[in-house]
């Protein structure tokens, strides 16, 4: 059987299988039949997902969606509805851009402004209000133009000029304040008599003027002291006298003194002394008159030093002729006097060496005579022989 369908049979088409109607006439319902179990209702869903929105279901009309109020009543926010997190609120900006202004907000009024109090209670501000900047104050000019006034503020009070108090409370000097420049000027009493020797001062306590002589010894031997009206005092330089070879100086508390010139030239090879105001410095006489040697002086002593005639060459006599000062080196006379010998100096000694007087010739005899050298002789290749032709070779000799 199917639960979903009416059978019955008619007399003229047989089996007749009529659909059952599920609708329930609610439109809140999902109508279905099942064959087994005959129709079923399923509930109709009806989220939108949409935070923003009351999901609700007529059973004539279907799903209907009213909108969530998001309305908190206050004034000094803004409210709005977000699809995903459902109702927000924001903080109204009230700030009017005038720093001038305190800004608020009222739940229930919305936004108004204070204006803003710049007083500071002083009275040597000028207050005043930027709508950029805000408050901000500006000094009251207390100046009067009088540079001999002291200018000055007072917050409570406001401006006050003040006279400067000049008085250095020194009978001797004109007190007063310069109107050009505002600084105080003391003039001292003009005591002056106009000669420089004297010492013109006013009395601190009575304001009269004295006038003391003033004393120009300088307890210094070297000058002659005296006060000129015009000039003050004048210190004239002693002249010392002259003597020769002598140096004047002056001593302040002595007078003048004399020193012989020093002409010592701190060489003790010259004799050193003064005449007519010159020093002289003339060299020790050393020359021993021999060309041999080299005359110097050292620490005041002559020295003799004997001329270097060495010419580092032994088999030489090394001499220096005390006349013109000249050196000579003389060879060294190694001859014996034999004609057999080679004669040579090595190191300062003679050596004599035997002359070779081979002439590699066979067919002499060489010999050597102390007077006359070598000699060569002619060989004699006779043998005494009839029967033999003698002859002589220089290589092998006789033949």
């Amino acid at each position: 059987g199917d639960y979903c369908t009416e059978d019955t049979c008619d007399s003229d088409e047989g089996c007749v299988f009529t659909p059952i109607d599920c609708d329930d006439d609610d439109e809140c319902t999902e109508d279905d039949c099942d064959s087994e179990t005959g129709c079923t209702y399923t509930t109709t869903k009806c989220d939108d997902y949409n935070e923003c929105t009351i999901d609700t279901c007529d059973c004539k009309t279907g799903c209907e969606y009213e909108h969530v109020d998001c309305d908190d009543y206050d004034e000094c926010t803004e409210d709005s509805c977000d699809k995903e997190n459902g109702c927000e609120y924001e903080d109204v900006d009230c700030d009017d851009y005038d720093e001038c202004t305190e800004d608020n907000c009222d739940p229930s009024e919305g936004c108004y402004t204070i204006e803003v109090d710049c007083d500071d209670y002083s009275k040597c501000t000028n207050d005043y209000c930027d709508k950029e900047t805000g408050c901000y104050w500006e000094d009251v000019d207390c100046d009067d133009n009088d540079p001999c006034t002291v200018d000055k503020c007072c917050r409570t009070e406001g401006c006050s000029n003040t006279p400067k108090k000049c008085d250095d409370d020194n009978p001797c000097t004109w007190d007063e304040c310069n109107t050009v420049t505002g600084f105080c000027e003391f003039t001292v009493n003009d005591c002056d008599d106009y000669s420089l020797c004297t010492n013109d001062e006013c009395d601190e306590e009575s304001g009269t003027c004295i006038y003391t002589e003033i004393d120009c010894n300088d307890d210094d031997e070297c000058t002659i002291e005296f006060c000129n009206p015009d000039s003050g005092c004048v210190f004239d330089n002693v002249v010392c006298e002259y003597e020769e070879c002598k140096e004047s100086t002056c001593d302040p508390e002595s007078g003048c003194e004399y020193t012989y010139y020093d002409c010592d030239d701190y060489d003790s090879c010259t004799d050193d002394f003064c005449s007519d105001d010159i020093c002289y410095n003339v060299p020790i006489d050393c020359d021993d008159y021999d060309e041999c040697t080299e005359d110097s002086c050292e620490a005041g002593e002559c020295v003799h030093t004997d001329v270097d005639c060495d010419d580092y060459d032994e088999c030489t006599y090394d001499e220096c002729d005390s006349e013109n000062g000249k050196c000579y080196n003389t060879p060294v006379d190694c001859n014996d006097y034999n004609m057999c010998t080679d004669e040579s100096c090595i190191e300062g000694e003679c050596e004599h060496t035997k002359v070779d007087c081979d002439d590699y010739d066979e067919c002499t005899i060489d010999d050597c005579s102390v007077s006359t050298g070598c000699s060569h002789s002619t060989r004699n290749c006779n043998d005494n022989d009839e029967c033999t032709d003698d002859n002589c070779s220089s290589v092998a000799g006789c033949i």
